[in-house]
């Protein structure tokens, strides 16, 4: 683990500056860690809560409202907990290319954040299962080729994302495999 996101507080800050550059909600005049009365008042408790967990100590907190910061934040909620695993929702890729980098509101944002972690999440759950890993690249591509699958779709459980999953990777050999026998073929023949 990254000695600068070793605690709790120091991975808050992280994520609070990361999002005060694409949430013009979250940005503060002079401010590098970003808006924390914003994101308390986003999450439902009282700044002075999350000037607690931002402070600096070495006692590692935790906070029943991780996932809730995590999702305002558009960080990974086993990131900001644990340290462990990815850090930015894919989404962070989507606003810095198409944005510039510049603040947006995010209500503009036209994602579901919460079918990004479950895929995401399940994700994981295969490739560690399966001792895989992916490419950046790779990992983009599954993830948003399960989303654009699934943000129709009323009732997503953990078993529907499973099963998109497993059809993109079904879908990525098949072609993988006419590609190779397409190379084989045209050099032997």
């Amino acid at each position: 683990m990254d000695k600068n996101e070793d605690t709790y507080a120091k991975r808050l800050k992280i994520a609070l500056s990361l999002a005060a550059k694409y949430d013009s909600g979250l940005k503060m005049q002079g401010s590098t860690d970003g808006n924390m009365s914003e994101l308390a008042r986003r999450v439902g408790i009282k700044p002075q809560a999350i000037q607690y967990l931002a402070t600096d100590d070495e006692a590692n907190k935790r906070s029943k409202h991780t996932t809730k910061i995590a999702k305002e934040l558009r960080v990974y909620s086993d990131w900001l907990d644990t340290g462990e695993g990815p850090k930015l929702l894919p989404e962070h890729w989507e606003i810095q290319d198409a944005n510039d980098g510049k603040a947006i509101n995010r209500e503009d944002l036209s994602f579901d954040v919460d079918l990004v972690d479950l895929i995401v999440t399940r994700l994981n759950i295969k490739l560690k299962h399966l001792n895989k890993k992916l490419t950046k690249v790779e990992r983009k591509t599954v993830i948003k080729g399960a989303y654009n699958f699934l943000k129709s779709e009323h009732d997503v459980t953990p078993e529907k994302v499973d099963n998109v999953i497993n059809l993109i990777d079904y879908k990525e050999q098949q072609v993988n495999k006419e590609i190779d026998d397409e190379q084989h073929g045209s050099s032997t023949g």
